[in-house]
């Protein structure tokens, strides 16, 4: 879930609706945006990756990790 902080800040609609994500390694993971605004991430490999998620000038990141299971 994306939040703002404060959570009533008088833009936080226009934050969450203005964010975008991305991957470095879409054989590693992928992320879309859902019609509500959250995103989906999919392991989709192994290796490592970095999802950025970016709106204006607010940016945050999240590493991820996919291991085969055996």
């Amino acid at each position: 879930m994306i939040t703002t902080d404060p959570a009533d800040a008088s833009d936080s609609i226009e934050v969450i609706t203005a964010t975008t994500a991305e991957t470095n390694a879409e054989m590693v993971v992928t992320i879309v945006k859902n019609e509500n605004g959250s995103f989906d991430a999919s392991i989709t490999g192994e290796g490592a990756g970095v999802i950025t998620f970016t709106s204006g000038e607010f940016t945050t990141t999240v590493s991820v990790t996919g291991q085969t299971t055996e």
